[in-house]
């Protein structure tokens, strides 16, 4: 028997979609780590400090596409220095460096391995910029004369 591939038929995504899409992402990404943030009491492990690391990279490139700034296909590291440039008006300096050892190489393992609470509290930090940005970006404005008074 024949398997057929059901994605096909579903045409190409249009813009809208792929934006939603991302929005739908960081929301996601936010959640997954205040939860983590919430059940911080436990352990955490190098595994979830990888994965924290590595998803604040895509909200990085996510936020960035969102904001027509960013071809989501290029590099980590063009991405996290254009969120700093473009975002450097919200960023401390503690949370600036996070980004920055998000893509440096000698800094990747020594990051996923920092359990301390500080840098822990700093991600946390930029992922809810990340996500307020997204969502500023992503809510249609109305104009008061397109708002019905009932």
């Amino acid at each position: 028997m024949c398997s057929r591939n059901v994605l096909l038929g579903l045409g190409t995504p249009s813009e809208e979609n792929i934006r939603q899409s991302l929005v739908q992402k960081i929301i996601q990404y936010t959640w997954w780590a205040r939860r983590m943030f919430v059940e911080s009491n436990r352990e955490r492990s190098l595994e979830s400090n990888y994965q924290i690391n590595s998803r604040l990279i895509k909200m990085i490139r996510g936020l960035l596409y969102l904001s027509d700034q960013f071809d989501i296909h290029s590099k980590a590291e063009e991405a996290t220095n254009r969120f700093i440039k473009k975002y450097s008006d919200i960023l401390s300096k503690g949370e600036s460096s996070v980004v920055v050892g998000l893509v440096e190489k000698s800094l990747i393992g020594k990051n996923a391995a920092n359990m301390s609470e500080n840098y822990f509290k700093l991600r946390i930090s930029v992922i809810n910029k990340i996500h307020k940005e997204a969502t500023k970006l992503f809510t249609p404005h109305k104009k008061a004369c397109d708002l019905q008074i009932l």
